[in-house]
């Protein structure tokens, strides 16, 4: 079956990053809001009204180039990796938290879950807890993307690495709980369906569903617990070409 797309521009930015654009939770109003980071260090929300983008509002400049953008879990607080830095702001704009690390890698991936925040730089991938180091884990290969889920028994949340070695790791803390070979370099990670955090209908014990890409244009799927990961799936792209990202959204219309 063939499908016919058309390009529709919405918004005129600076140039981008990947993973700098995030869909916020849908407000009281049901309006979408979108929010994006560009190279210029701005981060604006927007939103589509009759046809139209409407602009929420625009952060001041934020000193370097936007590398990560993210929603906290369960909030719609918008957290921002910039540089070495982390920037936090409301739904409304106000910036309530700015991190400064001792990290020497640019933040390209973060997740926030309550006052948890999780780093991916080149190599590094580090925890805070309420804006103090809680632990670091120096990767085998390059960190192409990465995610955190209820894996293990406790509070704290497993994370999940996708590396440039072909490999998929996850970490309870500091601690290497799986080693996982798929096809190719692991360029992209995501859920089948909702976060685990996220689904109410989801407990610790449950086995966690995962996709992922590769450089090769495959999409994979696999199952996770505490004691396993096993392939149960996948699709290959006969073009091979690289799997830049992969999400899952639901979005109201525009």
């Amino acid at each position: 079956m063939e499908v016919l797309l058309h390009r529709v521009d919405l918004l005129q930015c600076g140039a981008l990053q990947p993973g700098t654009l995030d869909v916020l939770p849908v407000g009281k109003k049901k309006q979408q809001k979108v929010a994006v980071g560009d190279d210029t260090g701005v981060l604006q929300v927007f939103y589509i009204k009759k046809g139209e983008v409407q602009y929420e509002w625009k952060s001041a400049p934020l000193g370097r180039e936007i590398s990560s953008v993210v929603i906290q879990l369960a909030k719609d607080k918008i957290f921002v990796g910039c540089g070495q830095s982390i920037h936090g702001f409301t739904r409304k704009g106000k910036e309530f938290v700015k991190i400064k690390t001792n990290l020497t890698e640019t933040i390209n991936h973060l997740f926030v879950e309550e006052n948890m925040i999780w780093t991916g730089g080149e190599y590094i991938m580090n925890i805070y807890d309420s804006c103090k180091d809680y632990g670091f884990v120096m990767t085998k290969d390059r960190i192409n993307d990465l995610t955190c889920a209820p894996v293990h028994n406790g509070e704290l949340l497993s994370t999940i690495v996708a590396c440039q070695d072909k490999c998929l790791r996850v970490y309870q803390g500091e601690k290497l709980s799986h080693e996982f070979a798929v096809e190719g370099s692991a360029t992209a990670l995501g859920f089948q369906g909702m976060n685990p955090v996220d689904n109410p209908s989801h407990h610790v014990g449950d086995p966690v569903q995962m996709i992922y890409g590769t450089e090769q244009g495959v999409i994979g799927l696999c199952s996770l617990d505490a004691k396993s990961m096993r392939r149960t799936g996948g699709v290959s792209d006969r073009q091979s070409r690289r799997m830049s990202c992969r999400e899952l959204r639901d979005c109201s219309p525009w």
